[in-house]
């Protein structure tokens, strides 16, 4: 069996849309590893729809931000934090 080549890769997401979100996931189903930039009110997708769920996280992000980590910046659309977070990651 041969490795995925997006297996190594390390990708930093600033979506915070469904689009951007299915993507991520993509790339993690095929062994990325995925860094979800969020602000500090957290990615809209999160709220999206109510799930029921003691998180309160919407069942839509659950499904999308599986396989990936979080981080939280005051403002994700900063060049200083995307530069620095770019540094180490390869998309």
């Amino acid at each position: 069996m041969t490795t995925p080549a997006v297996a190594t890769a390390r990708v930093v997401c600033l979506a915070g849309d469904v689009a951007g979100g299915y993507c991520a996931r993509l790339l993690a189903d095929g062994g990325a590893q995925i860094v979800r930039v969020e602000d500090s009110s957290g990615d809209p997708l999160r709220r999206q729809s109510h799930s029921g769920l003691a998180s309160g996280d919407s069942a839509l992000f659950l499904f999308l931000a599986a396989g990936s980590t979080s981080v939280v910046v005051t403002n994700p659309r900063s060049e200083e934090h995307t530069s620095e977070l770019q540094s180490h990651h390869d998309l």
